[in-house]
């Protein structure tokens, strides 16, 4: 999810919704921000919009750090599955996920870098940047996934008082690594950020993307 160097605020979201081809079909809801979904905006996703999560799944995995201590929709543990956060550097289409150079502090005014955290998930989000940095691309690592085809849900929130910009979106699978070139391989989407922003309503190309990934034995699923 890349930030236009003159935007100030993205919040993002990632539901991964298991193929229904699957045994025992799961899903992941991954709300990036330090503020935990309240039971009542726990619905306000693409996903559950377009019900491909029902309604009463709501358990969200609140992000801020790699973690290893996650939830399933449904409240399951999902056992064996651990995240990894990273970033690029500046003008580089690399993840870094040795980088967790984060800015995790409440966005105030018109900061270059910050969090604009909500109690519903896609009105949260962790900036790529820190330090007044921009033009810098936020990524995920999910391992430890079953094999399969996973569809993902992404909200990406690139708009503020002064700009509404797109996002394009990278999802792809591959062996677990450090870094992940997301220009090069893999699926995208791109999302359009109409104006004004919506957080309650959802169109697919929008304000949110969807892309699809199958996963072999082993692999990490990637996504920038």
């Amino acid at each position: 999810m890349k930030r236009n160097s003159s935007v100030l605020v993205i919040a993002v979201l990632l539901a991964l919704v298991m193929g229904p081809h699957l045994a025992s079909a799961k899903t992941l809801l991954l709300d990036f921000g330090p503020t935990v979904t309240l039971a009542a905006d726990a619905t306000n996703s693409p996903a559950h919009y377009v019900t491909a999560v029902p309604p009463g799944e709501i358990s969200w995995n609140t992000v801020t750090a790699d973690t290893t201590s996650l939830v399933y929709s449904d409240g399951s543990a999902a056992a064996g599955v651990s995240l990894d956060l990273g970033r690029s550097t500046a003008g580089s289409d690399t993840i870094d996920f040795n980088d967790n150079g984060f800015t995790v502090s409440a966005l105030g005014g018109s900061l270059k870098g910050g969090v604009y955290a909500g109690t519903s998930p896609v009105r949260d989000g962790i900036f790529g940047g820190a330090g007044g940095a921009n033009n810098l691309a936020v990524g995920v690592r999910v391992n430890g996934l079953p094999s399969g085809t996973y569809t993902l849900y992404v909200h990406g929130r690139n708009t503020s008082t002064a700009l509404i910009a797109s996002l394009l979106l990278y999802a792809t699978n591959g062996p677990g690594a450090d870094t992940y070139s997301f220009t090069t391989n893999g699926a995208t989407a791109a999302v359009s950020n109409s104006s004004p922003a919506l957080t309650n309503s959802f169109v697919e190309g929008n304000n949110f993307g969807v892309l699809t990934v199958t996963l072999a034995a082993g692999e990490s699923l990637y996504v920038a």
